[in-house]
């Protein structure tokens, strides 16, 4: 072969195998772009006493499994979740929808044709197949504060629930009056606590109050003094009540872990695997095993 023919050879059999390297290099980029997931978190209201904790445990799950996560938060106002198809149109593979209304999550589930897959939290069932929920376990909680109301201050006592403006805790204080009413122990449901806090100061004798969520827990906390005080939910806030006996215990679950399972189900569904429903457990917190539970009240103890 002269000379001229072998350099041509080489030079062709380069450029061959640089062409070669190039279109496996962008198919690889492409495999690349194409393996990371992309999941919308879309919360109402935006100050959800808990959502900080939940979401530490949406990004970590997100950062193990390379899923890009946008935020779209939302107020009352606009409650109607209208925003959902947006999310899917700009490249959402799946929604992850928090809200403190679960009666308003089911009725959306149930009554529109959904344009992605959706994961709920705290919703206490979707009630949809191939939509999930993530929820704590809202009759367990509600059993163990009858049972322990029942231990602690007897048959007798008049247990006062006390709901505010989050949606959630209707829901809550409805599994908890069943729970007495089966006990023969009297409930009385107290409404919108902001304005009420004179009236439950003055409550006397044998009393008992349950404060139905996280902000009504943290909030009556602030002028029930000398009562007995139990709450669903945990903040730090919360927390320091019960170490100085502002609060007496906790229904408590682990918003950290409803993060990481609600994003694992949005990659379940996205990889078009079966999901189900996930319903956390609860813990009665004290100020007596506060330190023996400190791995579950992580992230936030």
């Amino acid at each position: 072969m002269g000379r001229i023919k072998r350099i041509s050879f080489l030079v062709t059999a380069a450029l061959m195998f640089f062409c070669l390297l190039l279109s496996s290099t962008d198919l690889i980029i492409k495999e690349d772009m194409a393996a990371v997931k992309k999941v919308s978190v879309y919360m109402v209201p935006v100050d959800s006493p808990y959502f900080t904790d939940m979401k530490k445990g949406i990004l970590d799950t997100a950062i193990e499994n390379r899923v890009d996560v946008d935020y779209v938060t939302t107020g009352r106002e606009t409650d109607d979740f209208a925003q959902l198809k947006s999310e899917y149109d700009s490249g959402s593979q799946a929604v992850i929808l928090i809200s403190d209304n679960p009666d308003k999550v089911r009725r959306y589930i149930s009554e529109n044709s959904k344009d992605g897959p959706v994961i709920t939290v705290n919703a206490f069932g979707s009630g949809a197949p191939g939509v999930p929920d993530i929820s704590f376990d809202i009759e367990g909680a509600a059993a163990e504060l009858a049972d322990t109301v029942q231990k602690e201050h007897g048959t007798e006592v008049k247990t006062i629930l006390l709901t505010g403006e989050y949606e959630i805790s209707e829901e809550v204080s409805r599994n908890l009056k069943k729970e007495f009413d089966e006990r023969g122990m009297e409930t009385v449901c107290l409404n919108d606590i902001d304005k009420k806090p004179l009236q439950c100061s003055k409550e006397e004798g044998n009393v008992v109050f349950i404060a139905c969520s996280v902000l009504e827990t943290e909030r009556a906390a602030e002028y029930l003094e000398q009562k007995p005080l139990y709450g669903i939910g945990y903040s730090n806030q919360i927390l320091r009540g019960i170490q100085e006996g502002r609060i007496t215990g906790v229904e408590a679950f682990s918003v950290y872990s409803v993060g990481i399972c609600a994003m694992q189900q949005a990659i379940a569904v996205i990889e078009k695997n079966k999901v189900e429903d996930i319903v956390l457990p609860c813990k009665m917190i004290t100020k007596e095993n506060m330190e023996e539970e400190e791995e579950f009240l992580i992230p936030i103890h």
